[in-house]
């Protein structure tokens, strides 16, 4: 199992420095997309701005995973 971190940008850097570990990229994916959703679910109740939020997926390499990513380049609105 690999062990992979999910850091947080909202407007302050916030680096995940635990990780968790993973069998596979489907499992990682999911994590991000959880998290994502709950940290969002959160903010948005609090009606606080996401503009700037963002999250940086990588492994104990800090490599990050190439198919978190889209065929075209990100914009500023996508998120993870």
């Amino acid at each position: 199992m690999a062990r992979y971190f999910f850091n947080v940008h909202d407007g302050i850097s916030i680096p995940d420095t635990v990780g968790s570990e993973h069998f596979d990229l489907q499992s990682v994916r999911r994590e991000a997309v959880e998290t994502v959703a709950e940290r969002l679910k959160g903010a948005l109740l609090k009606d606080a701005d996401v503009s700037a939020w963002l999250m940086n997926v990588t492994d104990e390499r800090a490599a990050s995973p190439s198919s978190f990513f889209p065929s075209r380049p990100p914009s500023r609105s996508w998120i993870m």
